[in-house]
């Protein structure tokens, strides 16, 4: 009892301390002395300089150290008061025995060889994922049809009817289908996928509860791509391809395989997973704003247009393209950083895998085009980008969906007040939310690159298609 008793006041000490914030007392003071020991060590500043920014950061140092003690002696006497508490009314057990055992060498060891190990399993290392949250996630990536199990009892008690009007947006990654996500999520007219969603994303509840446990990424985060997009928890993500992973592809559950660029079936039951799924997005909703609909990013629903206008035939679908050259070399240099970043941390190749994202780096799907031997070093050349460029969205066109809405990724940044002005009249919201966003926007750096023969004939070919991409877009 008395070794109970004194796990339970270690237990009880950590979580006052973690209530009252002291790993953020913590983090700040690091910081300030590591300012002030870069104070010290710069030959830049004068003395006077110096002796300013130490007074400023002394005061802060102080500050900290003061708040520090407090939470230190409120953790442990409110952790005391409680198991002295519990002591008085258990006669078999006195708080000299308990202070006895917190005092042990044994239980000194095993309590400081907990926090080790509990620090190395936390400690978030620059991937943004610690060993801990990278297991949740493994865990999760590899137990689809558990989740698919669950998830049909939990459908249960979840409303069945259609969702109204949804929004897809789709195009080949690197077109600006993130940037438009946020702009439409920030007006407060739609419902997303959410960071917070994962790992279970199956299963949202569950996974924005463990995120607000966890506290995962509540400082804005530039996203892996180091594109300039920075994200949190709350922000809107491309996730739903897992759904689509779960039903169609290969080795997932016992339906129709999938490969990236085929067509689909008319799969009733994935209509009504999915359907479901959307409406309990819609439950999560912060907002009692009946009119919320729902709002999807997938760069793989690419060529599912006629599959997803099927499944919902009310829905609006945003296809977004990029003058083709400028689209290619942006691919291809995400490729080559996503293959340098999954060598260096192979966690994120596990990642991109569990969600579906398979469009750079090593986890690369071959598409139907090509017929070579080693795709992964053929996509290191500008000519397959322009080729899978071409592939895509000359199928996009044949598949001659007049209902979809068309963007340039070029009007939406050079015209950008115009653009989501229609846009909005498409949707049917209000334009004055889309317009302000507008200021957000800018014309990304033209790259340049030399063209062998192959490369200028793949272009002539790609800018046929852009202009017959641009004479239907807004």
């Amino acid at each position: 009892m008395s070794w109970f008793l004194a796990i339970l006041f270690v237990v009880l000490f950590s979580l006052i301390l973690s209530r009252l914030n002291l790993l953020v007392f913590s983090k700040k003071a690091f910081e300030v002395s590591n300012k002030v020991w870069q104070t010290i060590k710069s030959k830049k500043l004068s003395d006077l300089e110096k002796e300013t920014i130490l007074k400023q950061n002394s005061k802060v140092l102080f500050t900290i150290f003061f708040r520090l003690i407090a939470v230190l002696i409120v953790a442990f006497s409110g952790a005391a008061l409680l198991v002295l508490g519990i002591v008085m009314f258990t006669p078999t057990v006195n708080y000299e025995d308990v202070f006895s055992v917190v005092n042990s060498v044994s239980f000194i060891f095993v309590t400081l060889s907990f926090f080790g190990l509990w620090y190395v399993l936390t400690r978030v290392p620059e991937s943004g994922y610690s060993i801990w949250s990278r297991c949740i996630h493994k865990l999760a990536f590899n137990t689809l049809i558990v989740q698919y199990w669950l998830v049909k009892i939990e459908n249960l008690f979840v409303p069945r009817q259609a969702p109204e009007k949804p929004v897809f947006i789709t195009a080949l990654p690197r077109a600006g289908t993130t940037i438009l996500l946020d702009i439409l999520y920030e007006t407060g007219r739609f419902v997303s996928q959410q960071y917070s969603d994962m790992p279970f994303v199956l299963l949202p509840r569950l996974s924005r509860w463990i995120g607000n446990k966890n506290k995962v990424l509540t400082e804005p985060k530039e996203r892996w791509h180091r594109d300039g997009i920075y994200i949190t928890q709350n922000s809107p993500e491309a996730l739903d391809e897992v759904i689509f992973k779960l039903f169609y592809y290969k080795n997932a559950l016992p339906y129709q395989k999938l490969h990236l660029f085929t067509g689909f079936p008319n799969n009733n039951l994935f209509k009504k997973f999915y359907t479901a799924h959307i409406n309990k997005l819609m439950a999560l909703k912060t907002t009692s704003d009946d009119t919320v609909r729902y709002l999807s990013k997938n760069n793989s629903n690419i060529l599912r247009t006629a599959f997803l206008e099927k499944l919902f035939p009310e829905s609006c679908i945003i296809i977004m393209f990029r003058e083709p050259l400028q689209h290619a070399l942006s691919l291809q240099k995400q490729h080559k950083r996503f293959m340098q970043l999954q060598q260096k941390n192979p966690f994120t190749l596990s990642y991109m895998n569990g969600i579906g994202q398979d469009f750079f780096g090593k986890g690369l799907q071959k598409p139907p085009f090509f017929k070579g031997d080693n795709l992964l070093q053929a996509a290191e050349t500008i000519e397959f980008w322009l080729e899978l460029w071409i592939d895509v969205y000359n199928k996009v066109l044949k598949q001659k969906k007049e209902s979809a809405t068309f963007i340039a990724f070029e009007k939406l940044c050079n015209q950008p007040q115009r653009v989501l002005a229609l846009l909005a009249a498409q949707l049917q919201i209000p334009s004055d939310k889309l317009v302000l966003a507008s200021a957000t926007l800018r014309v990304p750096e033209k790259q340049n690159v030399v063209l062998s023969n192959k490369g200028k004939e793949l272009h002539t070919q790609a800018t046929l298609i852009y202009e017959k991409l641009l004479n239907r877009s807004l």
